[in-house]
This record gives C-alpha cells, structure tokens and sequence, in this order.
C-alpha cells in the first residue's frame, strides 16, 4: 500500500525491538490530525487542506462516499503528553488517537482516480476494513480531562476563519444584489 506505510512499518519494528531490548517504547499511531480547535491555526500544506482549496476554486467536488476521521492537534498532543507520562503505558504496545466520534460527513467525496485493481485510493482502503483497537488509549485516558473536539460547524468555522487569516484562502465574495 505504499512506500509511506512501508517506511512507517519498518520504523515501528525497529522500536519494538528496542522495547524488547527493554527500552521504554510507546508507539502513538494517530489518524488525520486537524489544526488547533480554538484558533483554528492548521498546517495549509497538508493534503486535506490544499485539497479543500482546490474544491473551493474549480467549485466542484468528486463524488465518493467514504468516511474520514480528524482529530485536533491539540486533542493528540495531549494525549501523548498524558499517556507518555504514565510508567504503565510502557507496558503497552501502541496507542491509536483516533477521533472515534466524530467523521467529517460534509467532506465524503475525495479522490476520483482509479489507481489501482480498478479502484480509487478510498475503496482501496475501504477493502481493508481497517479497524483500531483504541481500548489501550481509553483506559489510560479515561480519567484525564481530555477532550477530542467534535468535527462540527463551529470548529470547521475556526479552520475557515485560519484559511482566510493567513491567506491560504481568499475572503468570500458575497453574491447577495446590493442596491
């Protein structure tokens, strides 16, 4: 599936068996991580990102029904910070932050491009049926005050607010007739 989840497999053997050397490993697997939840501030280089701003400049969007999951960067750091701080998660394998609550259902459409067995990237995926066991990172969160934002108006509102600030995006014209 790629040379990026190739590398990424490698890496992780390699701090398994530093852990089994009995190095104090953790691994954090963490799934789409979206921009601050106050400020909004987001990485404008990050695929989700241009690939919104291209939406809104051909104003066309790809048809394609698939689920996609985003957390906050400031949910996930968090929970690293938390979790890395407690002498028992160590006795664990990995930690998946994923933002199971929450999928942006108003950005389903992505990639169109067959790329591969005559599928897109997503159905590609969809065939996996990937499923994250997220019980290490509940019990060892469960009593901390964390909170995994939920991807709703208000917080998309704040990323918009980031696009138009910094100059990613461009203010929208409004199309209302002025007398």
């Amino acid at each position: 599936y790629g040379g990026y989840a190739q590398s990424k497999w490698g890496a992780e053997q390699l701090m398994l068996e530093a852990k089994k050397q009995g190095f104090p490993i953790c691994l954090y697997r963490p799934g789409r991580i979206g921009g601050e939840s106050k400020t909004g501030a987001v990485n404008t280089d990050d695929f989700l990102a241009k690939f919104i701003k291209g939406i809104i400049q051909l104003q066309k969007a790809p048809a394609l029904d698939i689920e996609l999951e985003m957390s906050s960067v400031d949910s996930v750091s968090k929970s690293i910070v938390h979790i890395s701080q407690q002498k028992k998660a160590f006795t664990k394998k990995a930690f998946h932050l994923i933002n199971q609550e929450n999928e942006l259902k108003s950005l389903l459409p992505l990639f169109t491009d067959i790329v591969g067995q005559g599928l897109t990237i997503p159905e590609i995926y969809m065939q996996r049926n990937l499923v994250f066991d997220t019980t290490n990172t509940k019990h060892f969160l469960d009593k901390s005050r964390i909170i995994y934002h939920p991807i709703n108006d208000r917080l998309l509102k704040n990323y918009f607010n980031y696009f138009i600030q910094s100059g990613f995006l461009s203010k929208p014209i409004s199309k209302v007739n002025k007398l």
